[in-house]
């Protein structure tokens, strides 16, 4: 079922992390420009990108033996001058419920990440480089027409295709799985990163929402989205 979640290097997808501009503090908050960006770099047993937004919220996906193996998303804020995260759902393939998961971490903005977070309950260490795509806005011609790629939820996997309009509007299927309606647009921070938003169709067997990012990069796009009540996850990459 893996073999069909092909990961393709020097994709980015989701993401975390970083060191406040004015030091030492218990109180959270957000300095979000030092963390906000594309980032691209290794765990200690894989690969690790990710996309973090201007809120604070980060998508971030594990990779290993060049095959996509886990989708951790969450919320992150500053504390003692590090980024913390202490909400974070590692949604890793195969489980039929994501791990919790935190991260702690710091950053030189628009340069490098580095520090610690829980995968499959265990803590990794991991260290990412800025991608400069993200300083480019989103381009919604750039999206429109029909990709196909490999898509997954925590236990259904297969072939993906979405044909998406100039409006943004979108159908998509999984094999094996549902069809799927829905839209992607901009983000409101003018950087290279899209909303997106998808529904199962009628004919799906269950009934499935989810919300997340999208990010084009490289010829390819990459969708992350969770559900409302955070128990699952869509991922697919298409070209």
């Amino acid at each position: 079922m893996l073999g069909t979640r092909r990961w393709l290097l020097g994709l980015v997808a989701t993401a975390m992390v970083v060191i406040a501009g004015c030091g030492g503090s218990d109180h959270r908050h957000f300095e979000t420009w030092q963390a906000e960006g594309l980032w691209s770099g290794t765990t200690s047993s894989g690969t690790l990108d990710g996309v973090i937004l201007d809120t604070g919220e980060y998508w971030l996906i594990y990779g290993s033996a060049g095959v996509a193996r886990s989708v951790v998303h969450g919320n992150g804020f500053f504390s003692r001058g590090r980024f913390i995260s202490d909400d974070g759902a590692d949604y890793f393939f195969g489980y039929d419920r994501p791990f919790f998961s935190s991260l702690a971490a710091n950053v030189e903005p628009e340069f490098s990440i580095e520090g610690e977070l829980y995968l499959e309950n265990q803590l990794e260490g991991f260290s990412m480089g800025y991608v400069p795509d993200y300083r480019f806005p989103a381009n919604p011609a750039a999206i429109v027409g029909q990709w196909r790629g490999s898509g997954s939820t925590l236990q259904s996997s297969g072939d993906f295709v979405i044909a998406i309009d100039a409006q943004g509007n979108f159908t998509a299927g999984l094999a094996g799985s549902c069809e799927y309606a829905g839209r992607v647009l901009p983000n409101r921070n003018g950087r290279n990163v899209f909303d997106i938003a998808l529904t199962s169709l009628a004919t799906c067997p269950f009934l499935f929402s989810a919300n997340g990012v999208l990010v084009a990069t490289g010829g390819r796009l990459v969708i992350t989205a969770v559900t409302p009540d955070r128990r699952d996850v869509f991922y697919a990459v298409a070209q």
